[in-house]
């Protein structure tokens, strides 16, 4: 791990937004310590724990930070449960993903949606957080305005991210190796670097932007490259929203052309 010129050491105070037009609503959890309070996580005794799993262990990137799931703040700590939600075909090359995780007041005792591109199409994979940043079974997973990939911090599957600035995904080609990084969301020291929100910074950040006025997340015009050791997948955000109801993406993919 390497330290980000844009680390922010967690300390970011409470702000909620809610939803145009709906009641749905998202916030910037707390990111200040791994006991959260106030309003922006309803919290609870879940798992803080232990990454395990059955999967292939990477070998720790840093002796200081042997598990960077230490630096996550108690609304991203890793859950012992499946998701619930699930991943919808909307048309050919069009998926819904439902990273809702029970909504703003239960988002921090709910696990991330895990997605597979393993056979070329994506696929939902039934994993928990606990044995996922220990399993190279999943590629990429969401959660309100997190996605993470599985590489760096977030698991040893080795999926690295790039993107490009594209408004349709046929026009967008793969940039450079170099481009390419993997999930750095904790330092060298084991403290949290943050999103421009307060959530845990992935290779995705960049992926939306918040509008304090309005108080809405708006996918950016970027194309995602998605680089697994099995798969090269090109990504692009087309929704954050259904109707009043946020992190329900609507997400355009395709398999790069090599």
């Amino acid at each position: 791990m390497s330290c980000s010129i844009f680390r922010v050491v967690a300390a970011v105070a409470a702000l909620s937004f809610t939803v145009a037009c709906g009641d749905d609503t998202d916030s910037v959890p707390n990111t200040g310590d791994t006991t959260t309070t106030g309003d922006e996580s309803p919290g609870g005794d879940g798992d803080t724990g232990d990454p395990g799993g059955d999967g292939d262990d990477a070998p720790p990137p840093n002796p200081n930070c042997p598990d960077p799931t230490a630096a996550l703040p108690t609304t991203y700590r890793p859950i012992n449960e499946v998701a619930a939600t699930e991943i919808t075909a909307l048309t050919e090359g069009t998926i819904e993903v439902d990273a809702t995780a029970g909504g703003f007041m239960e988002f921090a005792d709910n696990p991330f949606i895990y997605i597979s591109f393993a056979d070329g199409t994506p696929t939902k994979v039934d994993i928990t957080d606990t044995a996922a940043y220990a399993s190279k079974d999943w590629d990429i997973a969401l959660k309100r305005t997190v996605i993470r990939a599985n590489g760096g911090d977030s698991g040893p599957g080795a999926v690295e991210v790039a993107s490009v600035s594209a408004g349709d995904l046929g026009s967008a080609t793969a940039p450079s190796d170099s481009s390419y990084a993997t999930d750095d969301f904790a330092t060298e020291d084991c403290e949290l670097v943050a999103g421009q929100i307060g959530e845990p910074l992935t290779s995705f950040d960049g992926w939306y932007i918040y509008d304090s006025g309005t108080r809405t997340v708006t996918p950016a015009d970027l194309v995602w490259f998605v680089r697994t050791p099995e798969r090269h997948m090109k990504l692009r955000i087309l929704d954050y929203y259904r109707g009043d109801v946020s992190a329900t993406y609507e997400i355009e993919w395709a398999e790069v052309a090599e």
